[in-house]
């Protein structure tokens, strides 16, 4: 059992090592006040890993100022330009469904998959 929530964080970002960060302080403090989100990412990464098993991924957290209830990770998959976009178009809804089974809209906001041309 893990003694407080300092801790658990702690062991909870080790898991999140196969991601980038985009504005990473304010993510992390995002996550760290709805930790519930972090096995929602983790299993995000293994089906995203399904379709794009090299590329980087990048975690990226937008807020609207005017809206509280508009929260949202981005979890961007960088891909290059020779790529198939139809394919990487089709295998992007394939990773919305299954996250969706993943309850990804929740009381914090939504994890979000979407490509990123490098």
């Amino acid at each position: 059992m893990l003694k407080n929530t300092t801790e658990r964080s702690t062991l909870l970002k080790k898991e999140l090592i196969d991601f980038n960060f985009k504005n990473k302080e304010v993510l992390l403090d995002y996550l760290d006040n709805n930790m519930d989100l972090y096995p929602i990412l983790i299993k995000s990464e293994s089906i995203i890993r399904k379709y794009f098993k090299n590329n980087e991924l990048v975690l990226e957290y937008y807020f609207d100022p005017e809206s509280s209830s508009l929260n949202c990770i981005f979890i961007n998959i960088l891909i290059t330009k020779d790529v198939d976009v139809s394919l990487a178009m089709s295998d992007i809804h394939k990773i919305d469904k299954e996250m969706d089974d993943l309850s990804t809209t929740n009381n914090y906001g939504k994890i979000i998959a979407k490509i990123d041309f490098t």
